[in-house]
Order: structure tokens, then sequence, then C-alpha cells
């Protein structure tokens, strides 16, 4: 038997059990339920048995199932308390991080990382340098900072690449507008709305209209936008709607706004850590990295 997962896989296998129910536990592990289903068919792929009875009623443990939960369980129990242990111990510790990142990521995403990751280190400083994917990217090659947050899909043999996160396009709509009452919004239906966007340079907008073609999808991006978190100040002043990723965003800076997910096709774009490969890491560097994967993987 090869046993090959992840953190983040046994979570959502004992999320699926604690709420009985795969869509509970998609919603709650802010995943999409046939990517949960994925995660929990390579997981029993990994054991080489069936771990959960599926029904259309309910969820059920089989009896191998029942075993691998109390391993599971354990195995996230036993972390959290040496995480908890390093963290007592090295609380003191200084230095500087020197992280690049995308505008979107610099909103919402990499603020609440650094809050959690400071209540562990509160003595490490951040140098943090906002820009497009390509400057991001290079500030990492040139080793201007020791890591940095950005899209899969580049071809660099200097650089590795570690997923993160994967990171839906949404859409961003203001009071009362007639997508209001749905719970998801097709890509075709946007088709005459006064639409937002970054412009058609951006990393995320080649990604969406590449997506969009293959499905015989043309839209007409009314407003055309630098960075993405400007798009919001539109939204809620009823300009227009706009699409961006879904951590570009906190719904609570915006309460009037309201997020939606963009279905047929969905579209997500993978967002990950940057480094130099022959780049040593400090010890801060190193150390927030590590946090970051931590956190990914716990999802």
């Amino acid at each position: 038997m090869n046993v090959n997962f992840e953190l983040r896989d046994l979570r959502l296998f004992v999320s699926v059990i604690d709420n009985a129910s795969f869509r509970k536990a998609a919603e709650q592990n802010n995943i999409s339920q046939p990517a949960l289903s994925r995660r929990i068919q390579s997981l029993e792929t990994s054991f080489g048995a069936v771990l959960l009875e599926r029904s259309t009623r309910q969820v059920a443990l089989t009896p191998y199932g029942r075993e691998v939960e109390v391993i599971a369980r354990r195995t996230i129990h036993e972390l959290e308390f040496q995480l908890a242990a390093i963290s007592r111990k090295r609380s003191e510790e200084t230095g500087l991080v020197k992280v690049s990142c995308l505008h979107t990521t610099a909103f919402q995403y990499l603020p609440y990382a650094i809050e959690k990751f400071g209540e562990r280190f509160p003595n490490i400083r951040f140098k943090i340098f906002e820009a497009p994917a390509s400057q991001a990217l290079a500030a990492a090659r040139n080793k201007e900072v020791d890591i940095g947050i950005n899209f899969f899909g580049f071809s660099d043999e200097s650089l590795s690449y570690t997923p993160l996160l994967d990171d839906p396009f949404m859409i961003a709509i203001p009071p009362g507008h007639r997508f209001m009452e749905q719970d998801a919004v097709q890509w075709s239906d946007l088709q005459g709305e006064r639409l937002i966007g970054v412009n058609r340079e951006s990393s995320n907008r080649i990604l969406i209209d590449s997506n969009l073609s293959k499905s015989g999808i043309y839209l007409d991006w009314f407003y055309e936008l630098t960075h993405s978190a400007t798009s919001i100040g539109l939204v809620e002043r009823g300009i227009g709607i706009a699409v961006l990723p879904k951590i570009a965003m906190s719904p609570s800076h915006h309460q009037s706004v309201k997020m939606m997910p963009l279905i047929n096709p969905v579209i997500t774009r993978a967002v990950g850590l940057v480094q130099r490969r022959d780049h040593m890491l400090p010890f801060a560097a190193q150390s927030f990295r590590d946090f970051l994967l931590l956190e990914a993987n716990a999802g």
C-alpha cells in the first residue's frame, strides 16, 4: 500500500464525518463539492479501501473508515499540539520577511496570514512588495525578496513553485441587482452587463478570456482597471458588476456587495509560493513559508 496524502485530506475526511454530509463539509471548508469528493477518493486510493459509504440521504463510515478516523483525529491533534509547543518556544524570535505578492493577495489573504503568523512570532517584521504577477515573479528570481506569492503556470528553472490554494473567480454585485436572489451566476449570463474587470494584459484577464473562448463566450468589459480591488468601489456605487478572484475581497469589509460563484465554466487560478532554488531562506522567511504551507494544508 502506497500511503500518499496531505494533512488537508485528513481534515476534510474528518469534516465530512462530523457534518455527515459532503455538501456541508464543502461549504465549511470553502471548497467545491466535486473537489472535496476528489480529495476523499484520493485518500481512499492511498489507503486502498473505501472509507465512506455514500447515498443520496447520508454519509456513513465503513468499518475500515472507522479505523482511519481514529488515526486521522490523532494525527491532527498531535500536529496541532506540536505546533503550539514550537510556537511558544520561538515566540521571541526576531527577523525580517521580504515577500512579493499579487495585488489581489495583498488585499485579503496576506494580511490575514501575517496576523495569524504574528500571534506565534510577534517580533518578526515584514517588507512587502506588491506588484503584478510578472514583476512579483522577477523580484523572487532576482532575490529582491525571500519568497513570492504568485500564480502557477510559469516555467523558470531557477525558481521552485509550491501550491498554496485554488482561487476561483467570482462576481461582485450591488444591492438590488437581478442576480441578487441567485446562488450562482453563469458566465454566459454576464453578456450585456456593464462588466468591471482588469485590463486585457493582466494574467487574470488572459486566464478568463482563454477559458471562456473555449466555451464560445465573449464578454464586453465596460470598465477595465489595473487592480481588481479597485473594482469593489465601483460596484458599491452601482456602476457595474465586477469579476475578481475570491481572495481579492473580504465580505466583512464590503457588506453591501454580494459575492457569488461563477459557473459553466468554473475558472480557478492556482496560487502558490515562489522562491529561488538556490536561495537559503533565513529563519524568519522559512518560518513564514512553513506557516503558509501548514495553513494551506489545514485549509
